[in-house]
């Protein structure tokens, strides 16, 4: 049973009303301005309010103190705190909860609520962090929607469903516990989450719909670590899903993958694409793939007459299903480096003298988890004229600070960080993926590296993007 929109708003004659047992949705504005409404007994079926569903009405203007509850519905939080701690004898928060509480930084559940409701959040630009409980298995739609200083979201391995657009728009968000029991992927749910780096999804997930990570320009998919590593059972990748990743520099698609949308990743610089099933469908579009990418895959697989067709380089799986060890031993060898280290407060050049003595082993097979593994010992004694510590960044602010304070950036040294270091940043990714020598042959690759952690990536050109956008509207 459900109530609609607007149902019975400005009834402002209406007293009283008896909701029967069943009844489960109450919808937006549904009894708004229903002055005369002095009584409210929810039934204990009710699964979700919408937003303003009882706004002034007689009985929530009547009640006292900061949390307004009808039999386990929250229906206002009404307070000032920064941290929220979500009673325990809540089961149910309703759309819009907060009524637009400018103060709240953190939101913590305790245990009883089993679904985050739709748009509970949405444009809330103070909060940070949220922490689920163990009972929170459902986040609705646009639950966290342009929540745009929301950092972290803790305690996630219970979720089992993310709705549509539920982090939409989170330009902070870049830590999302594992969600190690997901099942249900939401379109647009993780769109423009620009900071995001890492996100670990469970192996019950089926699909990855349309748009779910488009516009994460930070998220990264390696060799060695792969975003679909652990997606044993992934059966279907949509349209524009990882769309404008740019720091993506190599996937490995599971033996269970059966269709993948033409766009799924436009708009990347991904060099490397492994299909293990080679019955995957793969659209005959040239534009699927950079004309740059090599494709691997199995003897008269789909991935190989792609590849045929649109001129790419092609590999068979079939060379990489082996096992190799191999122990090197390198004794007084020393090599001479001039290198420079960007640092927060400095940009220093030192001598280094290194002797090393190695072991690397090397496991390589078609078995989805153990493709790319690779163990790597070293023991080494250097000798340097002059002792830095190198310090890598994490935290998104401090990024910007490095950027601001210090000149990281500026790639043409013009006195501006602007969207042609950015443009140079990313000549500079597409000319290392072609074997370009880092300082060597790219100039001023020392003031790429913008995040300090000895890679220039487009990872680095996101930052300065973000930092020039910052600085044109005055936030910096």
């Amino acid at each position: 049973l459900k109530i609609g929109d607007n149902a019975f708003s400005n009834c402002t004659s209406l007293a009283n009303v008896t909701f029967p047992e069943g009844l489960q949705c109450i919808g937006n504005y549904a009894f708004t301005m229903c002055t005369s409404m002095k009584t409210l007994d929810l039934p204990k079926s009710i699964q979700s309010v919408g937003k303003d569903a009882f706004f002034h009405t007689m009985w929530l203007d009547s009640q006292q103190g900061d949390w307004k509850v009808c039999n386990g519905v929250l229906l206002e939080y009404a307070g000032e705190a920064q941290l929220v701690i979500i009673p325990q004898s809540v089961r149910v928060l309703a759309s819009g909860f907060l009524n637009n509480q400018v103060n709240v930084e953190s939101v913590v559940f305790l245990t009883g609520i089993q679904k985050v409701a739709e748009n509970a959040f949405l444009g809330c630009e103070s909060l940070q962090s949220v922490t689920l409980s163990d009972t929170v298995e459902e986040i609705g739609a646009g639950t966290f929607q342009d929540c745009t200083s929301l950092r972290t979201v803790m305690a996630a391995d219970h979720v089992k469903t993310i709705g549509y657009g539920a982090f939409d728009g989170c330009t902070a968000l870049y830590d999302v516990s594992p969600l190690s029991n997901l099942q249900t992927l939401g379109t647009n749910a993780f769109r423009n989450c620009t900071s995001l780096r890492n996100i670990t999804l469970s192996n019950q997930l089926a699909q990855i719909p349309e748009g779910a990570f488009e516009g994460c320009f930070a998220l990264q998919s390696t060799q060695e670590i792969g975003i679909f590593d652990a997606m044993t059972n992934l059966t279907v990748i949509g349209s524009r899903a990882f769309a404008n990743c740019y720091s993506m520099s190599a996937v490995t698609f599971p033996e269970s993958l059966q269709s993948l949308a033409s766009d799924s990743f436009s708009g990347t610089y991904i060099s490397y694409f492994a299909f293990l099933n080679p019955e995957t469908q793969i659209a005959m579009d040239e534009d699927m793939f950079p004309s740059y990418a090599k494709l691997l895959g199995w003897e008269n697989s789909t991935a190989q007459t792609y590849a045929a067709k649109f001129h790419r380089t092609f590999e068979l799986l079939a060379s990489y299903a082996v096992t190799t060890t191999t122990n090197q031993t390198t004794t007084q060898q020393s090599v001479q480096t001039t290198s420079a280290v960007l640092t927060s407060a400095s940009m220093t050049s030192y001598n280094t003298t290194m002797e090393c003595n190695s072991e690397t082993t090397t496991t390589v097979s078609t078995s989805t988890s153990t493709i790319r593994t690779s163990k790597t010992s070293t023991s080494c004694t250097m000798q340097s004229q002059t002792t830095i510590t190198q310090e890598s960044f994490t935290d998104p602010d401090d990024i910007l600070q490095n950027i601001s304070e210090y000149g990281i950036g500026d790639i043409d040294q013009n006195g501006n960080v602007d969207t042609v270091d950015a443009f140079l940043m990313l000549q500079a990714c597409v000319w290392i993926q072609a074997g370009a020598s880092h300082g060597e042959d790219i100039e001023n690759y020392l003031y790429m590296d913008v995040n300090a952690d000895g890679i220039v990536d487009s990872f680095d050109a996101f930052y300065v993007l973000q930092y020039y956008a910052m600085q044109s509207v005055g936030s910096l």
